[in-house]
């Protein structure tokens, strides 16, 4: 009854990216959801869905890999929109591109295969091949757009990752150092985790034992 539990292991959670705290807590499944206090169940300020979502104070416990935190997000959420339109245009103009390469494409053998016959112009075919080129060029425009694109879209998937604080190891909340609303930087220290997979035990027993 009198031993002191020493916890060997402490993680320090520091912020990834600048940013304002909006809220410490973790997802829930329904079903936890369901059985939590009214004051500890939360949901995300701008979750449309609507997800339940478990407060975080300084005692609870949290698990190695959970969200434990949320920053401000819509700067990089609203590159990643920017840049799925920007896609999606790029998709359209392929498309159209393709499919007018290939039609010029055509055209240009026809008017080679007149010429060969001796009643097609020099004229035309230069004609076929330059509108050929033109639709090969927005092609690859097409194709350069959609590639920067997916790397923007990767790099704004890695922000908005960042902007979620996740716990690295099992173990109960020590402290908080900072409240929501509050701005932190990154690298700064937001709360500490006492690791509880391996904790040192001390205490006196009783001689006979």
């Amino acid at each position: 009854p009198n031993a002191l539990v020493q916890f060997e292991e402490r993680q320090v959670i520091s912020a990834e990216v600048d940013g304002t705290i909006e809220v410490f807590a973790t997802p829930v499944g329904a079903e936890e959801a369901a059985k939590l206090p009214p004051d500890q169940l939360i949901y995300h300020p701008r979750d449309p869905e609507k997800r339940p979502m478990r407060r975080l104070t300084e005692g609870d416990e949290v698990r190695g890999g959970d969200i434990i935190a949320f920053l401000d997000d819509r700067q990089s959420a609203t590159r990643r929109e920017g840049s799925i339109k920007i896609k999606a245009a790029g998709e359209i103009a392929l498309k159209h591109a393709v499919e007018g390469a290939d039609n010029a494409m055509k055209r240009t053998k026809v008017v080679s295969d007149l010429i060969v016959k001796g009643v097609g112009s020099v004229t035309d075919l230069i004609d076929a091949q330059l509108t050929e080129a033109r639709f090969r060029e927005n092609e690859a425009n097409a194709r350069q757009t959609i590639a920067k694109a997916n790397a923007e879209l990767e790099e704004a998937g890695i922000m908005l990752d960042r902007h979620r604080v996740r716990a690295r190891v099992n173990g109960v909340i020590r402290s908080i150092s900072k409240r929501p609303g509050e701005f932190v930087k990154a690298g700064e220290k937001v709360m500490e985790i006492e690791a509880t997979d391996r904790v040192r035990i001390e205490g006196q027993l009783d001689v006979q034992y």
